[in-house]
C-alpha cells in the first residue's frame, strides 16, 4: 500500500512530501533522498528518525509498516 509522509530536516528548515510503499525500509528512502536530492552526506549513518507527533524514535532498518508509520506522518531527521 502506498503512503505519503513528510520528511523534515529541522537544521535546514526543509520539508519534503514523499510517497512510497509501506513495505519499504526507512533507510532505503533516506538513501534515495541522498542519491537524488543530495540531502544527506551519510544517509547510511542515520540510525533513527523521530516521529513528530508522538516523539518516538524509529529504527531506520524497519519498514514503515513495522514502525507503524502511516500516511500523514511527519518524520524528523537529525544529521
Amino acid at each position: 500500500m502506498k503512503i505519503t509522509i513528510t520528511i523534515t530536516i529541522p537544521q535546514r528548515a526543509r520539508s519534503f512530501d514523499i510517497q512510497m510503499e509501506n513495505t519499504q525500509k526507512i533507510t532505503d528512502t533516506l538513501q534515495v533522498l541522498q542519491d537524488n536530492l543530495m540531502l544527506f552526506r551519510h544517509a547510511e549513518k542515520i540510525q533513527t528518525v523521530r516521529e513528530k507527533e508522538t516523539g518516538r524514535q524509529i529504527d531506520t532498518e524497519q519498514t514503515y509498516e513495522q514502525a507503524l508509520v502511516y500516511s500523514g506522518s511527519e518524520l524528523l531527521i537529525y544529521e
